[in-house]
């Protein structure tokens, strides 16, 4: 057997035996082999590898989605009257725990952040600053054919033109208070720490944050997308 076959042999098994190894004595949440458990707790790193993969695999991201407590219908295609199509996107239930103030429709990415950021990053924030739980969730959208806003009209399209953004305007609680982004981020109670506690936090899970600090387009909501690059403001 020639050196070069016995190498790329050995590497070869280097690398399986790794992955068993891997998959046999490290809990799931602690292997970047293993699935995504949107419900498990983030392990910083490896959580940040898998959402990645989350990003590029589908079938890793459908698996991963399926771990959450979002009701989501794969939609295999839909187009606006401009003439966005979208392929392969969720379709998000609004009545679920929590509740959205509509159903919306997301790319699978998306959707998996999505509920990343609500088990991890809204529910201990609410928990932690106003003793009350999350019962609604108030959106303004996802799918929108439109360029970025303040672009201009030959501007790039946002990536709300694919399904691929949401922007959160508030958040009702079971106390029957409300936190918005309009109202409460230049606060200094507890609906305001609430309100900057969860945009810190989504920093931590999508790609993409942009708040009132960012300009005067996102003074009434958080936006949250998951296109390629990082960015929390």
């Amino acid at each position: 057997m020639r050196r070069g076959t016995i190498a790329a042999l050995a590497a070869a098994l280097s690398v399986a035996g790794g992955a068993y190894l891997a998959g046999r004595f490290v809990p799931p949440r602690f292997s970047p082999l293993a699935p995504l458990d949107v419900a498990a707790a983030p392990v910083p790193l490896v959580t940040a590898m898998k959402l990645a993969r989350v990003r590029g695999d589908p079938a890793y991201c459908r698996a991963a989605l399926a771990t959450s407590s979002l009701s989501a219908t794969l939609v295999p295609e839909m187009s606006s009257p401009r003439g966005c199509e979208l392929r392969d996107v969720e379709h998000i239930a609004a009545g679920h725990d929590p509740a959205f103030s509509s159903s919306f429709v997301a790319t699978c990415a998306l959707s998996v952040d999505l509920a990343m950021f609500i088990a991890h990053v809204v529910a201990p924030a609410a928990a932690r600053d106003i003793g009350s739980p999350v019962v609604r969730i108030d959106h303004l959208g996802t799918f929108a054919c439109r360029p970025i806003v303040g672009a201009g009209t030959t501007a790039e399209l946002s990536q709300h033109a694919s399904a691929n953004a949401i922007d959160i305007a508030g958040f009702v609680f079971a106390n029957g208070d409300k936190a918005t982004v309009a109202h409460d981020w230049h606060g200094t109670d507890a609906k305001a720490h609430f309100i900057h506690d969860v945009h810190d936090g989504a920093c931590g899970i999508f790609p993409v944050v942009l708040g009132p600090d960012y300009n005067a387009a996102h003074q009434s909501h958080l936006h949250f997308d998951v296109s390629g690059f990082h960015f929390c403001r």
